[in-house]
């Protein structure tokens, strides 16, 4: 990943990984740490970070002023699963970790708004041993840093299936087809604080499937005004009442593309 900051500083990441006796190919399992280097007109510095064991998932650089963050999503075990959030602040000056923060996703946040489908699926992995207090495909989409410091970031659970069908032609040769189903569901939508501290964080429901488009009006758009963090998504009118606001309900309707039942989502959190 790579990165240009206001100030025409250049920032390059590299990840590295512990040596396999299995494989002669990295397996993104072995996360060992990541080096960003830093490259202005003084010349290349090399910020080290390590996350203690954790194993990155990924993540979103920044920089304010003389200031160098990085946010992003680990997992405490071997799976693609999100444990939790990591924080980190450098000053760009002397190189020094000034802020180094972990938050890990209790299981109530978790199970929040889930469907009954998705709870099923986290009892069945809780009486197995795993992923109690983890997020499944979840993916870091945009930070933004604000005027005093604080961060406010996106993460969205993206993930895609691919279903194949045969049958018989009529000749009686064997065919199939591939089916791509592009899921783009709920955001997690946090705040942290200038030193580290989570502030809040909060999910927004959301349905979205499509097939062989790659998700073109799936996902969402998003911009911050003065006093609220602001996103706008394609959604289905049936998880709506009739004065317009949404229904908590957790089970949600998935978006329907039709004119009759697509509708255009706004929601609103405080800063």
């Amino acid at each position: 990943d790579h990165y240009i900051s206001d100030n025409a500083d250049y920032f390059l990441t590299f990840s590295l990984f512990k040596d396999s006796e299995k494989t002669i190919i990295k397996n993104v399992k072995e996360f060992k740490e990541m080096h960003v280097y830093h490259i202005d007109t003084s010349g290349l510095q090399d910020l080290l970070i390590n996350l203690s064991g954790r194993r990155l998932k990924t993540s979103i650089i920044s920089s304010n002023n003389n200031d160098f963050v990085i946010t992003g999503i680990y997992s405490l075990d071997n799976s693609n699963s999100a444990s939790g959030i990591f924080h980190k602040r450098i000053n760009l000056s002397n190189g020094n970790l000034i802020v180094d923060s972990y938050m890990d996703f209790d299981l109530d946040f978790i199970k929040k708004s889930m469907s009954d489908r998705d709870l099923k699926k986290l009892e069945r992995r809780i009486l197995k041993g795993r992923g109690n207090n983890q997020l499944q495909n979840f993916d870091m989409r945009e930070t933004k840093l604000l005027e005093d410091g604080s961060l406010v970031g996106v993460m969205e659970q993206y993930y895609v299936e691919l279903r194949t069908t045969g049958d018989f032609n009529n000749i009686g040769g064997a065919r199939s087809s591939d089916r791509y189903y592009y899921y783009y569901n709920d955001l997690i939508v946090f705040k942290i604080s200038n030193n580290g501290e989570l502030i809040w964080k909060e999910k927004i429901n959301k349905n979205q499937v499509s097939i062989n488009d790659r998700g073109r009006y799936s996902s969402y758009a998003s911009y911050i005004t003065d006093s609220t963090y602001n996103f706008l998504f394609n959604d289905n009118y049936l998880n709506y009442n009739e004065d317009r606001t949404f229904k908590f309900d957790s089970n949600l309707n998935t978006l329907d593309y039709g004119r009759k039942k697509g509708v255009v989502a706004l929601t609103n959190l405080d800063l």
